[in-house]
């Protein structure tokens, strides 16, 4: 629909006349993602009255939604599956003028100073010692108190703006940049809500221990204890404190696309428990269906 065309829509929006009013909602509601934008300039014209603003900015969000589900159907059905374009596109529902290129930047931040602290000849171990360093010490990002935690403690910008957050946020932002230094270092979804991380063991270091052992996997990573490196055997005397059976997919590395789905189970879990925020949690959990 071009300019003039939706113009002349929304100035039928004003019309009294209920039958019509409602003839012009349903034609906004088919709107494709590329009207978004006309619609955004014709609300800063002035042109329209303060009840159609909103409701013009209600279809504005809803075609956000739609987006996203689009545009995360089309990263599944994909094969790069990067994180940083799924977290992009899901924060652009909450964050509509977020640049892919500001989150890339804010990482390239991180990146370079930790560049500067590793090199090839460092263990795994060491690796990760100057990581957390930089990551928790440097730039100061840290666990939002449980007390705090609300629906922008999952959010990237929130968390790189604020240096804190919720461990699924915070880990997956760590993963982010650790791929970007080429350390395998992939996201673990531990039961209890537990998000970690897992060392992959690309060296082979573990050629003793058999693969139900060692899962692939070096160490373990906690975010809620700022980076603390965990062994599995921590992992399983945990379960035994809490009488839970252990099971293969507590200590594997999870695809990207599991980790973007349990990310949004965080979302929609805080977004219902928060006043405010509990009609959010209806356009996220249409999001994740697109996932599942």
């Amino acid at each position: 629909m071009n300019s003039r065309q939706l113009n002349a829509l929304l100035i039928l929006l004003e019309d009294p006349d209920q039958k019509i009013h409602h003839e012009v909602m349903h034609a906004l509601k088919n709107l494709s993602f590329s009207d978004i934008e006309e619609l955004e300039q014709i609300i800063l014209q002035d042109t329209v009255s303060p009840q159609s603003v909103i409701e013009i900015q209600r279809i504005i969000h809803q075609l956000r939604v739609e987006e996203t589900v689009e545009q995360l159907t089309n990263w599944k059905e994909g094969s790069s599956k990067s994180l940083l374009e799924a977290i992009f596109n899901i924060s652009k529902v909450q964050y509509p003028e977020l640049d892919l290129s500001f989150l890339k930047e804010e990482i390239e931040k991180i990146k370079r100073h930790i560049w500067l602290e590793i090199n090839p000849k460092q263990t795994s171990f060491e690796i990760i010692q100057r990581f957390n360093s930089i990551f928790f010490h440097a730039f100061q990002f840290k666990r939002v108190p449980a007390e705090q935690i609300g629906p922008f403690a999952y959010f990237i910008p929130s968390i790189l703006e604020l240096r804190e957050g919720e461990s699924i946020g915070l880990g997956i932002l760590y993963s982010i940049v650790a791929h970007e230094l080429n350390i395998p270092i992939y996201g673990v979804r531990f039961p209890f809500n537990r998000f970690l991380l897992g060392y992959l063991d690309e060296n082979n270091s573990l050629n003793g221990s058999t693969p139900s052992r060692s899962h692939g996997v070096l160490f373990y990573i906690s975010m809620r204890e700022n980076g603390r490196i965990m062994t599995k055997e921590h992992l399983d005397n945990y379960l035994k404190q809490v009488n839970q059976p252990g099971h293969p997919s507590f200590f594997e590395p999870a695809s990207n696309t599991d980790i973007v789905k349990e990310y949004l189970v965080h979302i929609i879990r805080s977004c219902k428990s928060h006043l405010g925020y509990q009609k959010k949690a209806s356009d996220y959990e249409k999001i994740l269906t697109c996932l599942t």
